[in-house]
């Protein structure tokens, strides 16, 4: 057998061994399309309300939305008056429309 049949019957067995063997680039969770819009309102139900309703109006298809309120904020108007601002964001893990066809 010549050396080079050799070295890539090495280099192909090596390889097959590392693919087998766990790494922490195996064990992390894989990343994914998803497809996120954020919302604001004057409480966290009405913010991801807002969210959801984004989505909605620019994915004709889409997946399971789920939403993650991200807080509420006191803001003062210029009169001095406080109202609470809340933020939300939905996301979906895709959002797709249809492109229709001339003719």
């Amino acid at each position: 057998m010549s050396h080079s049949v050799r070295r890539l019957l090495f280099s192909t067995l090596a390889l097959a061994l590392l693919a087998g063997l766990p790494s922490p680039m195996q064990a992390s969770t894989a990343p994914f399309l998803s497809y996120s819009q954020n919302g604001i309102g004057d409480s966290r139900a009405a913010a991801c309300a807002d969210a959801t309703q984004a989505i909605l109006d620019n994915c004709a298809l889409h997946g399971p939305i789920t939403t993650d309120p991200t807080g509420c904020h006191t803001i003062w108007d210029l009169a001095g008056n406080p109202f609470k601002v809340c933020t939300c964001t939905a996301t979906t893990s895709f959002c797709g429309n249809l492109i229709p066809f001339p003719g």
